[in-house]
């Protein structure tokens, strides 16, 4: 890990936050997360008409099993396809957990996944791609999905209710790309919205990439390079870029938010059909939303000795 990426985790999870706050992050994460162990395998058909696909690292290896089984707990999302992408950090443990969660489920290493797209992009976008790991849910999510419909869906998003809206888009009802729109505070691209009408003619609404949609995939790569091309170099930093081209893309195609029940940080809490749990919720995610989820969401998989 470079110096740069761990003074941002620094930034991010005790100075930004606090002290205070950054201590009971890491004692609810420690307390709650491993809990989802005391689950049973849950098992998926290997449809080839859609997918639900996961980008994952090793720290967010069980992020990754506490988000698909609050997913699947509906029946009829356990029809598609499971996918979890290798975003490079994977050990042999953290595949064979997936696997023992998830024993239907498939999972591409990174090395796979770059030994075909290196054929396959642009030079802008390959550049992205090997620059910007969060740029595989761009790239890879629709190559690998082979045309058909899928979910895009981060590790911090826990559901709650029945997606039904999701389940049309994979079932080939929803012909829009679906997105929840991201919180008023948060920044939503990594340019202006004036800067990206300007060099592109779109106007993106709010978005957040992290439960998304897609009835389409999109594989025109060489619009999103010219896009990137437009666009340049964002003045702080890349981290948003992925989010930017999935808006940009929605918009092209005329696509829709999802409903509020599709909530980010907290907003709606507790109506809800989704929670996505990014930045100052995080700590929530363990301490509220894995408690709630255990208990009632979980049922259909937890063991009879499971802890209450």
């Amino acid at each position: 890990m470079s110096v740069g990426s761990v003074l941002l985790l620094l930034r991010q999870f005790i100075v930004s936050p606090g002290l205070r706050y950054s201590s009971s992050f890491w004692w609810w994460r420690i307390r709650q997360r491993r809990k989802i162990l005391t689950t049973q395998p849950v098992r998926t058909k290997n449809s080839d008409k859609g997918s639900i696909r996961y980008l994952v690292c090793h720290n967010q290896v069980l992020e990754a099993v506490w988000s698909a089984k609050t997913l699947l707990a509906e029946e009829q999302m356990r029809t598609w396809s499971l996918v979890f992408h290798d975003d490079g950090t994977l050990l042999s443990h953290d595949v064979a957990v997936l696997l023992y969660h998830f024993p239907c489920a498939k999972v591409i290493p990174r090395g796979q996944a770059d030994a075909e797209m290196e054929n396959v992009l642009p030079p802008t976008c390959k550049w992205l791609r090997n620059s910007l790991v969060l740029s595989l849910k761009l790239f890879d999510f629709a190559y690998f999905s082979g045309g058909q419909p899928y979910l895009a869906l981060d590790t911090d998003v826990l559901f709650f209710g029945k997606p039904v809206e999701l389940h049309e888009t994979l079932s080939g009802s929803g012909t829009s790309i679906r997105w929840n729109q991201d919180h008023p505070e948060s920044i939503s691209f990594s340019y202006t919205v004036d800067e990206i009408v300007a060099k592109t003619g779109l106007r993106p609404g709010r978005f957040n990439s992290g439960v998304l949609a897609i009835p389409r995939p999109f594989t025109n790569w060489e619009q999103i390079e010219t896009w990137l091309r437009a666009l340049g170099k964002p003045p702080n930093g890349l981290w948003a870029v992925e989010q930017t081209i999935y808006a940009l893309i929605a918009t092209a195609q005329s696509g829709m938010p999802l409903p509020s029940a599709y909530d980010v940080l907290e907003r709606h809490w507790p109506d809800v059909i989704s929670e996505h749990y990014y930045w100052r919720s995080r700590r929530n995610m363990y301490r509220r939303g894995y408690p709630a989820v255990l208990h009632s969401r979980l049922k259909y998989c937890r063991l009879p000795t499971a802890e209450g």
